[in-house]
């Protein structure tokens, strides 16, 4: 079970500057596989039209630093910017592990570093379908289909999953695994997300899902992301209250022993074949966390 901490920011409104102002929305605190989580929206209330960025967090215990961690639009272990860009209007969305646990954790601060590159994104026209949300305690997986309906080739496709709680705060974010190259008009790509998330239904609600990438057929500039909101999320049946077998077939008595018991036969050349029974074959990987 996650455990919610007192929670920080950066002044009362959530408002730190960044040549005019930036907005923080929706931050929270949440403890997964035994480790603090920070996560949160920020909005670009600027003039200015970002591209490259990253988020520094700090990790407070009492009134000292316990660790800062600074994530960027790279997916690493200890967190993710969503979003290649954050232009003005816009958010962008982020987590960070702080890879505590909650006794070393008390609160969290946050704010934009550079490198910071600006410029505008271009138009993208893509659209989500099939989308599937299900979670078993700690694991989320999110699967769907994306098409781009652009006449231009899109390369470095990725999806980001924003996972909010029942108050619509952001608990989680997380970006797929695969990226995709050269993605043509009316080409469809699927995806699969499998992250971690708090195990608490309330802190795991909805799903929000975003994509871009690069246009390149235009000089690799970044396109508009596009979204899908308010994703539900199935849980999955509780495994302990799954009927099983519990019948116990009767042993009979006098077992013969020594029955038919396969051994190795000799084969013309003079080699020795093992006979092989009940070989295991090679199961799919789950498209669910079910």
């Amino acid at each position: 079970m996650k455990k919610k901490l007192a929670l920080l920011v950066l002044a009362i409104a959530g408002v730190f500057a960044m040549a005019q102002t930036c907005t923080l929305l929706g931050a929270t605190i949440v403890v997964i596989d035994d480790e603090v989580w920070y996560s949160a929206e920020i909005r670009n209330d600027t003039n200015a039209d970002i591209l490259n960025h990253s988020m520094a967090v700090g990790f407070i215990d009492g009134s000292s630093l316990a660790v800062s961690k600074t994530v960027d639009q790279d997916p690493e272990d200890d967190g993710v910017v969503c979003l290649r860009s954050m232009q003005s209007g816009e958010s962008n969305f982020f987590s960070a592990n702080s890879e505590l646990d909650d006794n070393d954790v008390t609160t969290a601060v946050s704010r934009l570093v550079g490198p910071i590159t600006f410029g505008q994104v271009v138009p993208s026209d893509l659209t989500f379908s099939n989308i599937e949300v299900t979670r078993n305690g700690e694991t989320l997986v999110i699967t769907g289909r994306i098409k781009n309906n652009d006449n231009d080739t899109i390369d470095d496709l990725r999806v980001c999953v924003v996972v909010r709680n029942e108050d619509g705060d952001v608990t989680r974010v997380d970006v797929d695994n695969n990226e995709f190259d050269g993605v043509d008009e009316d080409e469809t790509v699927e995806f699969t997300i499998n992250t971690t998330v708090p195990d608490d239904t309330d802190d795991v609600d909805v799903v929000d899902l975003y994509a871009d990438g690069v246009n390149a057929d235009d000089d690799d500039k970044v396109i508009e992301p596009v979204e899908d909101l308010d994703n539900a999320v199935e849980e999955c049946p509780d495994a302990t209250n799954t009927p099983t077998n519990t019948t116990t077939p009767n042993t009979p008595t006098n077992t013969p022993t020594n029955t038919n018991t396969p051994t190795a036969t000799n084969t013309p050349g003079g080699s020795v074949t093992p006979t092989v029974t009940n070989t295991p074959t090679a199961t799919a990987t789950p498209d669910d966390a079910c």
